[in-house]
């Protein structure tokens, strides 16, 4: 190994550390560090290293089968370890599963480590690592011609790296880790720093390098809390995380522009018949700027019927219409989304329903998507009847939400007029606007809902559905505050609903049942349309391609059940054909003096053309290949017969090339170097 002694040994333990598996960390160090005074060396043949290679590349598939195909994805091959990884619960389960994957390859890709490690040659030829490059070489011997000489390389600094990037995939103390870090990484580059700057002076620059670095890490999330702060996407509910069936913080007294990004986060099937305008995943009936709560927090089981998958929250109602509804659950768990008025679920395999009064559906236990199918009509829903939370307005709005009623007559009109003075009041006195000014100076203490309804008249559905909320609760219309997806987008014979179509409006208890009641001006869906992304086709083609892969990966085929056990054939098959497949030969250095045996190509007379141009001032440079080497000395280099070049050419044959020189070409090395030593002038020791 060419690394530093003990830098391996050292990153593996930094690794095994971030990761939780800090005794894989010390067996994987132990063995590498163990080589290095280990007496016994094996001679692989360039086979025994495309089997161990191979070896590798099954174990990194397996592992990405095994992570997008088992239930529990990641987190139970954690378990499987014993890993103590911290969750990142904010990630959705494929992110999770990728830098789980980061994680294990320092393992995955050990064996070829060891495997140079403990082999007589500390390069493994290129060939190694590409089958496309074995074939050509093998068609060429089957042609009879000699395989073309391939580039060999060392392995330990790739390596290096490859648990460095495991270590990261972990979410651990910064501040820790990048002093770690970054020891690690002076370890690794002091052995090959320049010789032309004093060690003080490189260490110097490199500790300015490690603190301007550590300056821009803590600058870069200032930064991000900055725009975090001004921006209010990155603070909107509305986004990939789901709902709260707690409580909704809104965007209501903030400052910036609000944000949401195209991704797909439904897609709809109404069967033939027209998609219902909003889904709803939560509803709330408690007020506290800016904040939306719920008084019904506990949520109830639904026993489901005998077949597991069929939910009925309305046993009496027999509702006609039908919609399909495809969604991802990240962790087998969430909130669903529903039309209002729906009477059951069906084809919903999850272990666990839960409802609550205010008409919450929460589902666990189920599987990463699933597509169910909710039966819907008007008329009642299992929401529970109003309360007196449900006629509640603030005191700190009642001033203004008294003064907009009393201007519209809200008090002397039928519930149904209240409705269509409301609709009416916004529709054509409002604007839909997704900036957000900054609240009212002091002295008037006007708050932000306040100062949308008197002064500014401009706002995002949160505005138009928490005044409408309250300003029904002042005439005495029992009313809730509703979060979900608007439906305006179609797919051919379907819909989809994107992350920019989360919706807020309002639920009104009127007729004996709850309507959803929305005032937000329609021209939303356009001025939410027109700021979809140039790239938004390319995204929801990925988009497309992976819902396809994930119905038949939570799909209930019998493929992706054995999938994991044709896997596990496999990798024994290979293992046992590189253990049992033939016999290496072992190596071991006698204490006797008896010399061992020379690998091929170590006794190149090229080696001795290389140490009379050094003797002669003409070394080589660290890290610099022997080609641009002689290409550089070229111009003072002693002339005189035979040239470098091809000399050097039959030097790179005789020392990588599998099938080595010709008796000819072998002879022609040594005649070829001899002569130019002949030539060649003495250096001054020699000279006197």
């Amino acid at each position: 190994m060419k690394t530093p002694p003990l830098l391996l040994g050292a990153t593996l333990l930094f690794w095994g550390w971030q990761t939780g598996l800090p005794v894989f960390g010390a067996v994987l160090a132990l063995v590498l560090e163990g080589a290095r005074v280990a007496p016994v060396r094996w001679e692989f043949s360039q086979a025994d290293f495309n089997r161990v290679w191979d070896l590798c590349a099954l174990l990194f598939f397996s592992a990405v089968i095994y992570m997008f195909t088992a239930g529990e994805g990641a987190s139970g091959v954690a378990g499987m370890f014993g890993a103590r990884g911290n969750r990142i619960e904010s990630m959705n389960q494929t992110t999770r599963s990728v830098l789980r994957l980061f994680q294990w390859m320092p393992l995955m890709f050990f064996p070829i480590m060891a495997a140079q490690a403990f082999s007589r040659h500390e390069r493994i030829n290129l060939t190694t690592f590409s089958w496309w490059l074995r074939r050509r070489d093998q068609a060429a011997v089957n042609r009879g011609a000699r395989a073309q000489p391939r580039l060999a390389i060392n392995i330990a600094h790739l390596y290096f790296a490859i648990c460095l990037l495991g270590a990261s995939a972990a979410k651990r103390e910064p501040a820790l880790f990048f002093a770690s870090l970054s020891a690690l990484l002076v370890w690794a580059l002091w052995r090959s720093r320049s010789r032309r700057f004093s060690p003080a002076l490189w260490g110097g620059w490199a500790a300015v390098v490690i603190t301007t670095g550590y300056a821009a890490q803590v600058g870069l999330k200032q930064l991000q809390k900055e725009i975090e702060r001004w921006d209010t996407a990155f603070l909107s509910r509305f986004g990939a995380q789901g709902f709260d069936p707690k409580e909704s913080r809104t965007s209501i007294g903030a400052i910036g522009r609000i944000k949401l990004s195209g991704h797909i986060v439904l897609r709809l099937d109404p069967h033939g018949q027209a998609p219902p305008e909003l889904l709803r995943e939560a509803s709330y009936n408690q007020f506290r700027a800016p904040l939306w709560f719920s008084s019904k927090k506990e949520l109830q089981p639904v026993f489901a019927e005998t077949n597991g998958t069929t939910w009925i929250f309305l046993p009496q109602k027999i509702s006609p219409k039908a919609l399909t509804i495809s969604r991802y659950l990240p962790k087998g768990a969430g909130l669903l989304a529903t039309p209002n008025g729906v009477s059951q679920v069906e084809h919903l395999p999850v272990l666990l329903l839960e409802t609550n009064r205010l008409g919450v559906v929460r589902v666990s236990d189920g599987p990463g998507l699933v597509s169910y199918e909710a039966r819907y009509d008007g008329g009642p829903t299992f929401d529970g009847p109003p309360e007196k939370d449900d006629l509640e307005v603030p005191e700190v709005e009642r001033a203004a939400v008294a003064q907009i009623a009393a201007e519209l007559g809200l008090a002397a009109q039928t519930p149904a007029q209240r409705l269509q003075t409301l609709a009416a009041f916004f529709q054509n006195r409002f604007q839909y606007s997704t900036w957000l000014t900054a609240e009212p100076a002091s002295p008037t203490n006007r708050t932000a809902l306040a100062d949308f309804l008197l002064n500014k008249r401009a706002g995002h559905c949160e505005f138009f559905a928490t005044a409408t909320v309250l300003l029904l609760r002042q005439a005495g219309l029992a009313a809730r505050y509703a979060i979900g997806y608007s439906v305006q987008e179609r797919s051919g014979r379907k819909y989809i609903v994107r992350q920019r179509h989360a919706h807020a409006w309002c639920l009104v208890h009127h007729e004996g049942v709850w309507q959803d009641f929305d005032t937000t001006p329609g021209s939303w869906n356009e001025i939410e349309h027109d700021r979809a992304s140039f790239w938004e086709p390319l995204s929801d083609a990925w988009s497309r391609l992976w819902f396809e892969f994930s119905k038949w990966r939570w799909s209930e085929n019998r493929f992706r059940r054995y999938a994991l056990w044709l896997v596990a054939a496999l990798l024994l098959a290979l293992v046992a054909r590189l253990f049992f497949g033939r016999r290496w030969t072992r190596f071991r250095e006698e204490k006797t003096g008896r010399p061992a045996p020379i690998p091929a190509g170590l006794d190149s007379e090229f080696y001795l053309v290389e140490r009379r141009l050094q003797e002669l001032g003409l070394e080589r440079r660290p890290g610099e290949a022997p080609a641009l080497w002689l290409q550089r000395i070229e111009p003072t280099v002693p002339v005189g017969p035979p040239p470098l070049a091809p000399l050097l050419a039959l030097h790179y044959r005789h020392r990588f090339d599998p099938h080595g020189l010709a008796a000819s070409e072998r002879a022609a090395l040594s005649a070829s170097a001899l002569a130019w030593l002949e030539h060649a002038p003495k250096p001054p020791s020699l000279s006197k």
